[in-house]
Protein backbone atom coordinates (compact mmCIF):
# COMPACT_ATOMS: atom_id res chain seq x y z
CA UNK A 1 0.00 0.00 0.00
CA UNK A 2 1.40 3.56 -0.74
CA UNK A 3 1.58 6.17 1.36
CA UNK A 4 0.50 9.02 -1.33
CA UNK A 5 -2.39 11.41 -0.82
CA UNK A 6 -4.45 10.75 -4.08
CA UNK A 7 -2.84 14.00 -5.14
CA UNK A 8 0.74 12.36 -4.96
CA UNK A 9 -0.84 9.72 -7.08
CA UNK A 10 -2.16 11.72 -9.61
CA UNK A 11 1.35 13.63 -9.52
CA UNK A 12 3.20 10.41 -10.41
CA UNK A 13 1.07 9.16 -12.09
CA UNK A 14 1.07 12.60 -14.64
CA UNK A 15 4.78 11.76 -14.39
CA UNK A 16 4.86 8.33 -15.74
CA UNK A 17 2.95 9.24 -18.79
CA UNK A 18 4.86 12.75 -19.41
CA UNK A 19 8.06 10.23 -19.42
CA UNK A 20 6.50 7.64 -21.55
CA UNK A 21 5.13 10.31 -24.23
CA UNK A 22 9.10 11.27 -24.22
CA UNK A 23 10.52 8.28 -24.78
CA UNK A 24 7.90 7.49 -27.48
CA UNK A 25 8.99 11.67 -29.07
CA UNK A 26 12.55 10.81 -28.77
CA UNK A 27 12.06 7.55 -31.04
CA UNK A 28 10.07 9.26 -33.71
CA UNK A 29 12.50 11.94 -33.77
CA UNK A 30 15.32 9.67 -34.53
CA UNK A 31 13.38 7.79 -37.14
CA UNK A 32 12.41 10.73 -38.80
CA UNK A 33 15.84 12.35 -38.86
CA UNK A 34 17.70 9.13 -39.84
CA UNK A 35 16.13 9.61 -42.92
CA UNK A 36 17.59 12.70 -43.08
CA UNK A 37 21.03 11.83 -42.00
CA UNK A 38 20.67 13.51 -38.90
CA UNK A 39 20.20 12.39 -34.74
CA UNK A 40 17.55 14.11 -33.06
CA UNK A 41 20.45 15.89 -30.86
CA UNK A 42 21.64 17.42 -33.77
CA UNK A 43 18.38 18.22 -35.35
CA UNK A 44 17.57 20.13 -31.48
CA UNK A 45 20.57 21.63 -31.58
CA UNK A 46 19.57 23.41 -35.82
CA UNK A 47 16.27 23.78 -34.20
CA UNK A 48 17.84 25.83 -30.84
CA UNK A 49 19.41 27.71 -33.24
CA UNK A 50 18.03 28.39 -36.51
CA UNK A 51 17.11 31.71 -35.91
CA UNK A 52 19.50 33.38 -34.32
CA UNK A 53 23.09 32.46 -32.91
CA UNK A 54 23.24 31.40 -29.28
CA UNK A 55 25.78 30.25 -27.32
CA UNK A 56 26.82 26.36 -26.30
CA UNK A 57 25.37 27.21 -22.78
CA UNK A 58 22.35 28.35 -23.88
CA UNK A 59 21.59 25.95 -26.81
CA UNK A 60 22.13 23.38 -23.68
CA UNK A 61 19.64 25.12 -20.99
CA UNK A 62 17.00 25.76 -23.52
CA UNK A 63 17.42 21.63 -24.26
CA UNK A 64 17.94 20.43 -20.72
CA UNK A 65 21.11 18.90 -22.38
CA UNK A 66 24.75 19.00 -20.33
CA UNK A 67 26.79 21.53 -22.06
CA UNK A 68 29.79 19.20 -22.78
CA UNK A 69 26.85 17.69 -24.96
CA UNK A 70 26.30 20.37 -26.64
CA UNK A 71 29.37 21.57 -27.49
CA UNK A 72 30.78 17.75 -28.71
CA UNK A 73 27.57 17.27 -30.81
CA UNK A 74 28.15 20.97 -32.35
CA UNK A 75 31.67 20.82 -33.23
CA UNK A 76 31.09 17.90 -34.90
CA UNK A 77 28.55 19.22 -36.76
CA UNK A 78 31.02 22.15 -37.71
CA UNK A 79 33.95 19.60 -38.65
CA UNK A 80 30.65 18.21 -40.94
CA UNK A 81 29.87 21.75 -42.33
CA UNK A 82 26.12 22.10 -40.87
CA UNK A 83 26.97 24.51 -38.36
CA UNK A 84 29.49 27.14 -38.15
CA UNK A 85 30.69 27.88 -34.68
CA UNK A 86 31.44 31.93 -34.22
CA UNK A 87 33.67 33.58 -31.19
CA UNK A 88 31.09 34.82 -28.93
CA UNK A 89 31.49 38.40 -28.35
CA UNK A 90 30.39 38.36 -24.52
CA UNK A 91 33.86 37.00 -24.11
Amino acid sequence: MSNLTPRGRAYRDVLGELFRLRAVLLESAEHLTSMVGLTSARWQILGAVEETPCTVSHVARSLGLTRQAVLETSGAMAREGLVALLDNPAH
